[in-house]
């Protein structure tokens, strides 16, 4: 009867990120954008991809260079918004993206983002059948592992994560991994040293009620529809004092001139549509490796709250979960993250193994009953989420390589290393497009 009931939600509740309905929308298309009719003679600037490092470049190259230069974004999808992928169900928003707060420092100027709504600070681990809680991840680890908490206070003072290892149990090691790969989907060794200290810090998950969207829309409208959807860029090549920009939309392939151009993609893309670069260049972004992940997203009545901002989950298929509710208070929102060791190891899955696996694992938690309380089922893939952090690849990085040939210059998270050393999310893409904006001014100026 259960397995039946899971057959039926699933037929009834899926729906992949490619693919939406009138109940599920990915609130980041349709009739609010509004493509560019037609592409004329030479572009001032052009930006290729329209995830926030893409916004975030034509934004400020539009507020640097005045209402009158003639700038273009091309995106390849049928929306903007890159890693940012908001959706909504009845009334409850929920991320299938990036889902940390997007920041109002990193929102276009006279943007005032929804009501801010805060969730727990209680953070869990689910091993071998017990549930810990704590407010911190080193006092999760010394409740796993009681007779190393004086260990835990020494490691509180010299964060020597090598020793860590060597003196914890394998359940605390497991858990220390778990909490890594909240931010980070890649493998725990293949890291900087430097991040590796992320396994033991805490995040916050506090949403607004709008969720991510608003904050993306907000761009949108400022762009005054200078943009272009369904648009994926072939090649970016230089000819002469000029920039061809090759773009096939539908079936027809085009091709526009411009004086300069950020490449806002992903290192992959880059390194595709990108031609003759210079070895600096590519050195680097042939470097760039990134990390998958699969995320599932169950609705539920809500008949008791879940005390948890999030619960690592180092023995199940998933790694984690994150929890909220809706704004009524009505309905639980859990987020369940798969990482990429899991995925390279299950490469002939589909979207509905991982949503029945996850099902499954969850259920045998018992925090809700899913056979009786689900409502909505989602899920999304991503083949890019986010860049592993190492010496190999950064190795390579300098300013001058994100200028791969002259009058294109390379923005996005993976783009931005600085003395923090995160190349990876919302505030990185956005400084990254900021800085490219001011190369290219400084760039059409010479």
């Amino acid at each position: 009867m259960k397995k039946t009931l899971l057959v039926i939600l699933i037929l009834i509740c899926f729906i992949g990120c490619r693919k939406n309905s009138e109940k599920n929308k990915d609130l980041i298309t349709g009739e609010k954008f509004v493509e560019t009719n037609s592409v004329e003679n030479l572009y001032d600037a052009v930006v290729v991809g329209g995830g926030l490092s893409g916004l975030s470049a034509a934004y400020n190259l539009q507020k640097e260079l005045g209402e009158n230069a003639k700038i273009l974004l091309l995106e390849k999808e049928n929306r903007l918004g890159g890693k940012i992928l908001t959706k909504k169900f009845n009334n409850d928003i929920y991320e299938l993206g990036a889902s940390f707060d997007y920041g109002k420092a990193y929102a276009p100027k006279g943007f005032e983002p929804s009501e801010l709504v805060k969730l727990s600070k209680n953070y869990g681990v689910y091993l071998d059948g017990t549930l810990y809680s704590a407010g911190n991840i080193p006092e999760l680890l010394r409740k796993i592992d009681p007779k190393n908490a004086r260990f835990f206070s020494e490691f509180d003072k010299n964060q020597n994560i090598n020793k860590l290892f060597d003196s914890v149990s394998d359940d605390v090691k497991k858990a220390i991994e778990s909490s890594f790969k909240v931010i980070h989907f890649g493998e725990f060794k293949d890291y900087i040293d430097e991040r590796k200290k992320d396994a033991f810090k805490t995040y916050n998950l506090d949403f607004h009620v709008k969720g991510n969207y608003e904050f993306l829309d907000f761009y949108t409208k400022i762009l005054k529809g200078n943009y272009l959807l369904g648009a994926e860029v072939e090649s970016i090549e230089q000819k002469g004092n000029e920039i061809l920009v090759q773009y096939k939309k539908g079936s027809k392939t085009n091709v526009l001139k411009a004086r300069s151009v950020i490449v806002a993609t992903p290192a992959t893309v880059t390194q595709k549509i990108v031609k003759n670069m210079k070895e600096e260049s590519e050195n680097f972004v042939k470097s760039v490796r990134y990390t998958k992940t699969f995320v599932v997203v169950f609705i539920t009545n809500r008949n008791k709250p879940i005390d948890f901002s999030y619960i690592l989950t180092p023995d199940k298929v998933f790694n984690f979960f994150t929890t909220s509710f809706s704004v009524d208070k009505k309905r639980n929102i859990f987020s369940i993250y798969f990482t990429d060791a899991f995925i390279n190891l299950h490469q002939d899955w589909k979207n509905d193994d991982y949503i029945k696996a996850a099902y499954k694992d969850f259920q045998s938690m018992q925090l809700v009953d899913l056979d009786m309380d689900l409502l909505h089922i989602d899920s999304c893939f991503w083949e890019e989420e986010g860049p592993v952090i190492s010496e190999k690849t950064y190795k390579n990085f300098s300013e001058t390589a994100l200028n791969p040939i002259t009058g294109v210059f390379l923005a996005g998270d993976y783009t931005f290393w600085n003395e923090y050393k995160i190349p990876y999310g919302i505030p990185p893409a956005y400084f990254s497009g900021r800085k490219a904006s001011k190369k290219v001014v400084e760039y059409l100026k010479r």
